[in-house]
């Protein structure tokens, strides 16, 4: 056993390894990510704060026989402004001294379950923080996430258990937000996984022909293959979903995430003989809602 606290380099050692095991199981988890893009100018660890904008359209264009004139009334999109916090996303764990020497000193790969259990909660925090948003008090978000700051509602009930509706809810849907000046390529549709587990066994009752493929068709604009896709979590309740646009430039709404998922690793000094290695899981992480009306939420599927 080692006779005193391991080195910096040792830590930093540790810190890589689990770093790339996080990486490589959480990736495929981070849902939120997939739906919204993050902002590469907004990088830094020492970045708590950040300037976040909101769009005000402008109203109708006007028509006439005369070109416009000058003293005319003009209108503009106003771009509200303001600055945030942003919120520290955090798990701290333990991994025993023994497992430590192993890894170190005899060349053991180092158990990171720990890490990776720490890591798959904050997976699921980040991805609630994006779909729904965050409530210190349990009650009043603080930060409302795509669900909560949705302008846009389909209250019709388009149960998906019934062929056909969840076609119709997705136009539906497509429809209020393009009333609403909202144009992609594409469209995503997000649901619980009550209702992926109906659309996917809907079927026509005369052709058998199966409804999924027509769903994702409409979210594409008509064309059979295109980024807008499917996806399912329970962070949203049974009954409920949303569409937004594909929007990888950031058109509508952006991942502020100036300090990404990272480990650190560290010891008790009053025991550096016999003291684990406390380990924690952070990240610096916000959604910025640029566009509420980008957003429809799907209240009776």
């Amino acid at each position: 056993m080692a006779d005193s606290q391991y080195t910096q380099a040792e830590l930093d050692r540790a810190m890589e390894y689990l770093d790339a095991k996080l990486y490589e199981t959480l990736a495929p988890k981070m849902l939120g990510r997939q739906i919204v893009a993050q902002d590469p100018d907004c990088v830094g660890d020492g970045i708590f704060r950040a300037r976040v904008q909101k769009l005000i359209e402008m109203g109708d264009a006007i028509v006439s026989y005369n070109f416009p004139r000058e003293g005319e009334a003009r209108d503009r999109v106003e771009v509200r402004s303001r600055e945030v916090d942003l919120p520290v996303l955090s798990k701290p764990y333990i991994i025993e001294r023994q497992e430590m020497e192993a890894f170190l000193r005899q060349g053991t790969n180092l158990e990171a379950a720990s890490a990776r259990s720490a890591g798959r909660a904050i997976t699921r925090l980040e991805n609630q923080m994006i779909l729904q948003g965050w409530k210190p008090d349990g009650t009043n978000y603080e930060v409302k996430g795509l669900y909560q700051a949705a302008a846009q509602t389909v209250a019709d009930p388009f149960d998906f258990g019934t062929y056909g509706n969840a076609d119709k809810a997705v136009n539906a849907a497509i429809a209020k937000l393009e009333s609403n000046n909202v144009e992609a390529s594409a469209y995503h549709l997000i649901c619980n996984p009550t209702q992926m587990a109906e659309l996917r066994i809907s079927r026509n009752p005369t052709s058998g022909a199966k409804e999924m493929p027509e769903v994702l068709e409409s979210l594409n604009n008509g064309k059979e293959n295109g980024p807008g896709t499917i996806f399912r979590t329970d962070i949203l309740a049974p009954g409920t979903a949303m569409v937004v646009p594909y929007d990888p430039t950031m058109e509508y709404f952006r991942l502020l995430n100036p300090l990404e998922l990272t480990t650190e690793l560290g010891q008790d000094s009053k025991a550096p003989k016999s003291s684990p290695v406390y380990g924690n899981v952070y990240e610096v992480l916000y959604i910025d809602i640029i566009d509420e009306n980008a957003i429809c939420k799907l209240t009776g599927v």
